[in-house]
Formats: structure tokens, C-alpha cells, sequence
């Protein structure tokens, strides 16, 4: 309930909170008081307590707002009151002035940590729920900063004249009439509140696809823990991807997978390594037989550097290999990418229908009028790609024969 003031003295609000509302408020906001002053984690849930407050209305009755720390109200004629800014953030830092760090609350920094409260319950729900099946679970965000790029991917409430009204349902006549007022200019108004965890699925595929793009030595603390990927990072790879991925979040390898590799990987140089110390064992054994001590001390240079050349051998063959398959990627999604900006240029100018007439152009040797089946060809090759790219196989050995059927494959897609 709510009770309207009697007296004659200047005011900002003429309706405010009865007794046990306005002690439940009053709660409230001194659970967030502690919560702002805490770890990020807790600021985050600060926000979440203050949007609970926000969509109530009840802040538009506070008795609060009729004793600003701003200025004295008994110094101040009723339309200097009148003329208070009656808004959220006003609320925020000046009525019941809320402090992160010993500064008001910047509308920048209230957004981030609403968007980070909203990324993180759609994590936390993608774990609970195990909604990436083998990826395991995803890192938690542990700052702002790390949330930044992902906050345009988050879903919202759909921005309805009608929606709008109903979250204004609560609030004071007056707060609401003068929101309704400046809701274009005003976007803290205008945009809607994020839509639940359970459907932010777009939003959990980009934070695991930019986690799994992680460098191994990057993605685990040393207790095994995931760590989150920055905000350069996610930036990086969200835009390098924008237009390559397709709509079903494209072809990936699984971690499951790459951990898989790494194991085998690791086991095999350890192998390696076990034969070299044999292998440098006999030749030591051999160089101690010798007469000359020097010549021993010459051989067991001579075996050092042979060992740390092929390290760096072997070291210098991956980095190759990681270089062209990068290079390989890279190439195919560009095509690829350009293909489909291409198709969609004919779709959106002339329809796909002009399609058919491009099949019967005749042009001599350029000619579109199989593209479909070279469509098939390279869905059928890009299946052999993703069965190569997701095994875990050892060396098969050269054959020139299959060299001669992967040349013969390539000229079939032209």
C-alpha cells in the first residue's frame, strides 16, 4: 500500500511507501549496499537484486526521494523539486546513492554487470544442463571486460509498445508518464530486459566457440580449471567469424577430440624420448670403452647436438604443419564465405530464380549449369574433411595411388 503526503512542504514525490513496504525496500537495498562493495561475482548479483527493484516500481515510491542527499528541500521551491529528474539512475545516485568503489554508479558499468548477470546464468545453465555434451563445462566470466564483446549477442525481450507497458504496470503515474515520454530517447527504457538462461543458446555457442579457439596452454589453470577467454580475445575471433559461421553454428571439431590428440600426442613423444636415452646410453657406454678421453668427451658432444637438433626438428615440422592446415582453413572459409555473400546478393537482387536463367547462359567453357552438382561434390568432399579432421589414426603411409584419386577428386569440383 501506499500512502499520499498531507503536509504543505516542498516535495519530490507526493505518494509514497507505507511503513512495511518501505522496510522491505529498505532491505533490500542494504543487501545490495554489501554486495557492491565485494568481488565481481557479487556485484554481479548487486545488479540482479537492483533489476528485481527495478521492474517493481516500488523505487518510484520511496520515501527516500523526498530527502535527497543532493540538495536541501527545504530550501528548494516545489517546482525546483518538480523539476528533479525522476529516473532510474537518479535513484541510483542520488536518492539512495549507491557507490561501487567509492563512485556513483555509472550507467555504462550498471549495463555491463547487468549483461554480465545475464551471460552467466545462461553458462550456468548450460553446464546444469549439459547442453555441450562432451565440451564438459564452460568458465564462468571473471570481470567485466570479459563480457564486453558479447553483450550485442545477447537476446532481449521483444522491444513491444505492449511489453513496455506491462513492465511500467507497477510504477508511480508520474514516473510512468514521463518514461513513456522520453522511452526513444531514453535506450535504458526502450530496451527490454534479457530474455531467461534457457534461451540464450546463440549467446553459450559464441562463449564455448571462442573458448574452444583457445591455444591449449590457454584454456586450463593449473588445477585444470577452464579459464575464460579475454576480451581481445573473443573480440578477435567473434569478428573473424561473423560471417563465416552458418546458421547451425558451423562444423567443429569436438574438445573431447583435441584432448584425445593431445594424450596420444604426448604419449608418443615420451616414447621417443625413452628410445633416445637408450640410444644415448649405449653410445655412452661405447665412448667409455674408448682409450681417449677425448674422444669420449667429442662423442658425447657429438650426441647432445644430434638430440637437440632433432628437437628443434621435430619442433620446427609442427610448427609447418599448424602454419598450412591454419593457412588451409583459412582459405577454405573465405571462398566459402564469398560464395554465400554472393548467393545472397543474387537472392536479394534478382531472386533465386535468376539462377536458372545463369545455368542456361552459354559462355564456352565458363559455365554454371552444374553448379548443384558440384554443390554435391564439395558437400561430399567436406564430409571427408570433417572425418579426417575428428579421427585419431596413426600414419597410413604414402600411396601414389591416392595422390592420383585426390587429383582426379579436385578436377571433378571445376
Amino acid at each position: 500500500m501506499t500512502q499520499t503526503l498531507a503536509n504543505n512542504a516542498p516535495h519530490v514525490i507526493e505518494e509514497v511507501l507505507d511503513a512495511q513496504r518501505q522496510q522491505s525496500l529498505d532491505e533490500q537495498c542494504n543487501k545490495v549496499v554489501g554486495l557492491l562493495g565485494s568481488a565481481f561475482l557479487n556485484k554481479v548479483e548487486a545488479v540482479r537484486e537492483l533489476e528485481a527493484i527495478r521492474w517493481t516500481g516500488e523505487w518510484t515510491y520511496d520515501q527516500l526521494w523526498n530527502d535527497l542527499k543532493t540538495g536541501n528541500l527545504q530550501g528548494m521551491t516545489q517546482a525546483e523539486c518538480d523539476r528533479v529528474p525522476k529516473d532510474w539512475y537518479t535513484w541510483l545516485e542520488h536518492v539512495r546513492e549507491f557507490r561501487i568503489e567509492g563512485e556513483p554508479i555509472a550507467q555504462q558499468t550498471y549495463s555491463n554487470l547487468r549483461a554480465s548477470g545475464a551471460l552467466i546464468d545462461a553458462i550456468r545453465y548450460a553446464n546444469t544442463e549439459r547442453m555441450l555434451g562432451d565440451a564438459g563445462e564452460l568458465p564462468l566470466p571473471e570481470n567485466e571486460a570479459q563480457v564486453a564483446p558479447y553483450v550485442g549477442i545477447l537476446e532481449k525481450e521483444p522491444a513491444t509498445a505492449a511489453a513496455a507497458a506491462g513492465r511500467l504496470s507497477g510504477f508511480a503515474p508520474l514516473f510512468r508518464s514521463q518514461i513513456e515520454k522520453s522511452v526513444k530517447a531514453d535506450p535504458q527504457y526502450n530496451s527490454a530486459p534479457f530474455l531467461p538462461a534457457a534461451e540464450q543458446t546463440n549467446t553459450v555457442l559464441a562463449w564455448h566457440s571462442v573458448w574452444d579457439a583457445l591455444p591449449a596452454n590457454r584454456k586450463f589453470e593449473k588445477n585444470g580449471t577452464p579459464k575464460p577467454p579475454s576480451r581481445n580475445f573473443s573480440r578477435d575471433v567473434l569478428r573473424s567469424t561473423q560471417e563465416e559461421k552458418s546458421s547451425d553454428g558451423g562444423i567443429k571439431v569436438p574438445t573431447g577430440r583435441t584432448e584425445v590428440l593431445d594424450q596420444v600426442a604426448k604419449q608418443k613423444k615420451e616414447e621417443e624420448q625413452e628410445r633416445a636415452r637408450i640410444e644415448h646410453r649405449k653410445l655412452m657406454d661405447k665412448v667409455r670403452e674408448s682409450r681417449s678421453q677425448q674422444s669420449a668427451i667429442n662423442e658425447q658432444e657429438r650426441v647432445r647436438r644430434e638430440l637437440r637438433m632433432k628437437e628443434e626438428q621435430e619442433l620446427d615440422e609442427i610448427k609447418g604443419y599448424v602454419r598450412d592446415y591454419n593457412s588451409s582453413i583459412n582459405r577454405v572459409l573465405q571462398e566459402m564465405s564469398g560464395l554465400h555473400n554472393f548467393l545472397r546478393k543474387i537472392s536479394n537482387l534478382k531472386g533465386t530464380q535468376y539462377l536458372e536463367e545463369m545455368r542456361q547462359m552459354d559462355m564456352g567453357i565458363v559455365s554454371v549449369a552444374d553448379d548443384v552438382q558440384r554443390y554435391r561434390k564439395m558437400q561430399d568432399r567436406l564430409g571427408e574433411i570433417f572425418k579426417l579432421a575428428s579421427s585419431s589414426n596413426p600414419p597410413t603411409g604414402i600411396d601414389m595411388s591416392t595422390f592420383t584419386v585426390d587429383a582426379d577428386a579436385q578436377e571433378d569440383l571445376f
